[in-house]
């Protein structure tokens, strides 16, 4: 009789991964442009980190965009890689480029 329930268990183990990994392939981006402002992809997802003190300041230092984009991609040190599925190619280069521009944020400045 114990065997008859290894079969069963087996299955609904697989059926439970199989749903769960088909919902982390899904991409978040649905197209080639950039589907958020890139100052709110920053906001989202860099601030915390690069404007909390966790992190190096990376607003205002001109970094190269491809620097910005190989560093998120790969990840560094203590901060972690950004997979496409989690940051569309479009919205990076949005990004890089804006943070590439950006101006140095003002001391004390109210987030």
């Amino acid at each position: 009789m114990r065997i008859d329930r290894w079969p069963r268990a087996a299955l609904a183990l697989a059926l439970a991964f199989s749903g769960a990994s088909a919902a982390a392939e899904t991409p978040s981006a649905p197209g080639p442009a950039a589907s958020a402002d890139p100052a709110k992809i920053y906001q989202d997802r860099c601030d915390f980190c690069h404007g909390g003190g966790l992190a190096p300041v990376i607003l205002g230092r001109a970094l190269a965009a491809d620097a910005v984009r190989t560093i998120a991609r790969s990840g560094r040190g203590d901060m972690p890689a950004f997979a496409e599925k989690d940051l569309s190619e479009a919205d990076l280069a949005a990004l890089a480029d804006w943070i590439s521009k950006s101006k140095a944020p003002e001391a004390g400045a109210a987030k």
